[in-house]
């Protein structure tokens, strides 16, 4: 395994497409990200938490999101 997942926590990104999210933090070792989202009421309730799998084997402490800085949890 060649990849580690870390967890971000940010409104910033609610209009981006989870391709246009990988796009710009390929240069931060991004390869996928996937979006959490719930059902409740039969309605899709979006949430402001991001999955990222890296293509490293240490999580970083943080990534950039334009002029954002956000913080990576495990």
């Amino acid at each position: 395994m060649n990849f580690t997942k870390g967890v971000i926590k940010t409104s910033d990104l609610k209009d981006m497409s989870q391709q246009e999210i990988i796009a710009n933090m390929h240069s931060q070792d991004v390869i996928d990200c996937k979006h959490i989202s719930f059902v409740r009421d039969s309605k899709t309730i979006d949430t402001n938490t991001y999955i990222l799998t890296f293509n490293r084997l240490q999580l970083p402490s943080t990534v950039y999101l334009g002029y954002l800085r956000v913080r990576v949890e495990q």
